[in-house]
This record gives C-alpha cells, structure tokens and sequence, in this order.
C-alpha cells in the first residue's frame, strides 16, 4: 500500500483547522467564535466538534462538501470512502482525510463569532426534518441551531376580530 497523503501548503483550511485545535486544546476553556461571548470548557467545544462531524461524515453530500473544502481534500475524501456513499456511517473515521474533512468543515462554523451566522452558515447540515436532536450541546451552538425567526412587521395592527366590527 502505498502512501496516498497531500502535501498541504502554509495556509491551508485543514492546516488552520488543525492550528486552532492545538491552540483550543491548550486552554481550559474555548474562547473563540461561537464561544467568545460564552466561553466553554473545552471538552464542550470538542462534543460540539464530534456532534457536528458526525453530521458531515454521515449527512454531507459530495456537492455539500465541495462549495466548504478545498479541491484536493475532497478528491482524497472521495477516494478514502472506498465507494461507500456519504450516507453510509463509517465509525470511527478510519483514515485522515476523513478527520480532516470533519474538523474543518465543522470548525467553519464554529469559528464564526456571532451564533446566528454560524447558525446559518451549518443549516446545509440540518436539511431533514427527522434529524435526532442533540442534548448535549453547549449553549452557543444551541443558540446558532434554533431556526431562525421570522421577520417582524413594524407598527401596530388591530387584530382581525377588532378591525371588521364598527367603531361604537
């Protein structure tokens, strides 16, 4: 078997990925993006990390994945599958290029400060409606998961009831 490894240059995704969880890890708690406001221990920040890798490994579609990785790592995800599709759960990710995949699209989102952008930029994870909720999670990324709210309309209207009878 021979080694089938990328070569990743300074600046890289998957190497700035692997930076920040050398940093985080380094701390006791998690005080970045979504956590800067609320900062976690970082044993939350790595359940959130799991919880959402575990939803890119088993959920994400190739196309998902290819508008948030850059080209050469998915062309090694694709290959390190081994055919099996994206839906078909590999537990534990049994090569590098799938950790790799996990972390750095899961880190996009988390990095992002303010939990309603984040929220939204991990909504192409949470497209089924029968997805299992997950308990655990810290605050923060609960909060970036509620759906958003709808629009509120500005100024006052009378209700239905109240506005069709006449005045007295």
């Amino acid at each position: 078997m021979r080694n089938t490894g990328l070569a990743l240059d300074d600046g890289h995704p998957v190497l700035e990925a692997q930076q920040i969880l050398w940093h985080v890890l380094d701390r006791p708690t998690a005080n970045f993006g979504i956590y800067k406001a609320v900062p976690e221990p970082v044993t939350t920040m790595l359940t959130d990390l799991a919880f959402l890798g575990r939803r890119v490994l088993h959920d994400a579609s190739i196309d998902d994945l290819a508008s948030r990785l850059p080209a050469d790592v998915l062309a090694q995800y694709v290959r390190d599958r081994d055919g099996r599709s994206p839906r078909q759960p590999i537990h534990p990710p049994d090569r590098a290029s799938l950790v790799a995949v996990t972390v750095t699209a899961a880190l996009h989102a988390l990095r992002i400060a303010d939990t309603r952008t984040a929220g939204h930029d991990l909504r192409w994870l949470f497209k089924d409606p029968q997805s299992p909720p997950a308990t655990e999670l810290s605050i923060p990324l609960k909060r970036a998961l509620r759906p958003p709210e709808p629009p509120r309309r500005r100024g006052l209207r009378w209700p239905p009831r109240w506005r069709d009878q006449p005045a007295v």
